[in-house]
């Protein structure tokens, strides 16, 4: 396990010939969820967010022992709305993990499967499975609906001059999982927050540990000029607030800011990332060195980096 369902492979799709998709009323009709909703993938901070009707793994396992990759609990079978020719009426179940998250925020990962003894037919590593009307009769009662985030992958093409030339309509800012991973690597929790309808040019980024919290406030503005250019400028305010030994509160190191600015033209197109400004700081045990930065992920959104040196 361990990948985004987004795969950039096209290997991936080699096989997929007889897949086919089926009406999202016909998938209503026959699980029965009142709460499952036509899909809805809405692109947010912390990834691509959606609902998806899922099934635990243990149910339809073999009554023997199993082998998992983290705890059984995190194991699903998500009900995909689509059918494979071989299989006629039976919805494809993906194997996949969902990790309990304390912040609400729950990603989910691809899973794969070994079957053993090695089958005479069929896949030794299946990820997809074929639930027929019974199977799906025989667990209707445990069928949920879960809310869950699929992280963007790193870019691994080069952008299209022709994407890189499409005008911004907002701007939106994503903290990929591989940066958050990194950050709590180093100790630091990462939440990215906002706009808001009092702020609604602002994002937050805060990043807390035992030592310190640590406030990037983005804001940024579009503007037009006499060219035809259309500009994108963007400030970040750091600040840093240290608990105090024994007192309420904390002490607030004095913050620091640093901006960026890129535009577009007919003729021209926006930069496929932003130049990496530093911000220092003189803590009393070590210098701590925030270096923040830009990529373009598409035509309205860019990828945060944050660094902590």
């Amino acid at each position: 396990r361990g990948e985004t369902p987004l795969d950039a492979r096209i290997s991936s799709f080699a096989r997929g010939g007889k897949i086919k998709a089926i009406p999202h009323d016909n998938v209503f009709r026959r699980l029965e969820l009142t709460d499952l909703t036509a899909p809805e993938y809405t692109f947010t901070p912390h990834g691509i967010r959606t609902k998806l009707p899922v099934i635990p793994l243990s149910l339809a396992l073999p009554q023997q022992p199993a082998e998992h990759d983290g705890k059984e609990s995190h194991w699903y079978l998500v009900i995909l709305g689509c059918e494979h020719d071989d299989y006629p009426g039976a919805l494809l179940g993906q194997a996949c993990v969902i990790p309990p998250s304390e912040s609400g925020v729950e990603y989910l990962y691809q899973g794969l499967m070994a079957v053993m003894p090695i089958p005479q037919r069929g896949a030794v590593w299946p990820d997809i499975f074929a639930l027929s009307p019974a199977t799906i009769e025989r667990y209707r009662e445990h069928i949920q609906v879960k809310t869950v985030y699929i992280s963007q992958p790193e870019r691994t093409t080069p952008l299209s001059r022709d994407v890189l030339r499409r005008p911004h309509k907002t701007f939106n800012l994503v903290l990929l999982k591989e940066t958050r991973d990194a950050l709590r690597a180093q100790g630091y929790t990462a939440e990215l927050q906002g706009p808001d309808e009092d702020h609604p040019t602002t994002y937050w980024l805060t990043l807390a540990n035992d030592d310190q919290t640590i406030t990037v406030e983005y804001q940024y503005t579009f503007e037009g000029d006499y060219n035809y250019r259309r500009w994108l400028r963007i400030k970040a305010t750091v600040s840093i607030l240290r608990p105090a030994s024994g007192l309420a509160g904390g002490t607030e190191v004095e913050p620091s800011s640093v901006q960026w600015s890129d535009w577009c033209d007919p003729d021209g197109s926006w930069n496929a990332s932003l130049l990496m400004e530093k911000v220092a700081f003189a803590l009393p045990a070590r210098q701590l060195t925030m270096q923040l930065s830009f990529d373009f992920a598409a035509p309205s959104h860019y990828f945060l980096r944050v660094e902590v040196v």
